[in-house]
């Protein structure tokens, strides 16, 4: 009885190990195939932002030369229409290790962007882990002698050779959603009141009937179309006061059609295009760029912007499109919000 019982204990001990065993080999199995079928649609997803970018880069190039006469790929008057914007590559971030030109939007991932940068070119210390950019504080990588900008170069030759050999790439959204993604982020959830101050008491001065001394001193209560109203009236040539770089329109920053960007990464297709870039860069081994959801909150949804905009006049809405119309038209925009597609 006591050898039949060992063998029945012995059985059983075989058949759940085969089980195990067998279970195993089913998991690994179903891994691999996760981790194949992952590697697929990552490549797939690379060749299909290959695509859309040479639809894009064409598009684009078409419409420069068409409509403002400027044609960056191989021009031989290349060097001369760079030393006409060397002043204003002020936006164009440089990094010799890596040979990359970063023309940074704000509003459009560029604090990530940034964060990239930094980690990939920082040593690890006892502050920062080895290549993670959420180590870095958003702010940190906002400090301007964090990055060197193409445009304190002096050599325009040096600037050319750099723009004819580096890895260039930029960023764009929707202008509308930029405008509304900077005021929410200045004028009403910011806990500082440096652009209330610089901005918000002159737009309530202007545009406002009958202001309260307190509006007029904080600029703490700018309303969505008072603002609107403002950048409505700027001037686009302005690079350096009126038009801060939050609400500056893109083809005024990072000048698309003077410069032969390797890759214009949309926000709508952001996670792709970012793929595209670091695997071009060839960096996407050493660095992952930050999920949206562990760097930004409150979203310009479908309902806000519909929220914000759906009082605005036709009027606004056509002077706006003339403000951001070389952004509209040459990264294929609706020219009014409230009829997105």
């Amino acid at each position: 009885m006591r050898n039949k019982n060992e063998f029945r204990l012995l059985l059983w001990i075989i058949l759940g190990t085969i089980v195990f065993i067998v279970g195993l080999i089913i998991s690994i199995a179903k891994h691999e195939r996760s981790l194949r079928e992952k590697r697929e649609r990552r490549l797939l997803e690379l060749i299909e932002a290959q695509d859309n970018q040479q639809l894009r880069q064409s598009y684009i190039r078409n419409v420069c030369y068409d409509q403002y006469g400027w044609r960056p790929l191989n021009d031989s008057l290349y060097e001369v229409k760079v030393t006409s914007l060397a002043k204003y590559l002020d936006h164009l971030i440089v990094d010799d290790i890596n040979k990359l030109i970063y023309c940074f939007v704000p509003k459009v991932a560029s604090t990530n962007w940034k964060r990239v940068l930094l980690a990939i070119n920082m040593k690890p210390n006892e502050n920062y882990n080895e290549l993670n950019p959420l180590d870095i504080k958003g702010n940190e990588s906002h400090v301007p002698q964090a990055f060197r900008t193409l445009n304190q170069y002096n050599d325009t030759t040096e600037i050319t050779y750099k723009l004819r050999s580096y890895l260039k790439f930029m960023f764009v959204r929707n202008p509308y959603e930029r405008l509304l993604s900077a005021f929410r982020n200045k004028f009403e959830d910011t806990f500082k009141d440096y652009f209330r101050e610089r901005f918000g008491r002159k737009i309530v001065k202007q545009f406002r009937q009958q202001p309260t001394n307190e509006s007029l001193e904080r600029g703490h209560d700018v309303t969505f179309e008072e603002f609107l109203t403002y950048i409505s009236q700027l001037n686009t040539s302005d690079h350096n006061h009126q038009f801060n770089e939050h609400w500056r329109p893109v083809t005024n920053l990072c000048f698309p059609c003077a410069i032969d960007y390797d890759v214009i990464g949309k926000y709508e297709t952001l996670h792709s295009d970012v793929q595209l870039v670091l695997r071009k860069a060839r960096i996407n081994h050493l660095i992952q760029f930050p999920k949206r959801e562990d760097t930004y909150s409150n979203l310009p949804s479908s309902d806000l912007i519909s929220q914000y905009y759906t009082n605005v006049s036709d009027i606004l809405i056509d002077k706006l499109a003339k403000v951001y119309n070389q952004d509209i038209t040459l990264f294929q925009y609706n020219y009014d919000i409230r009829n997105k597609t």
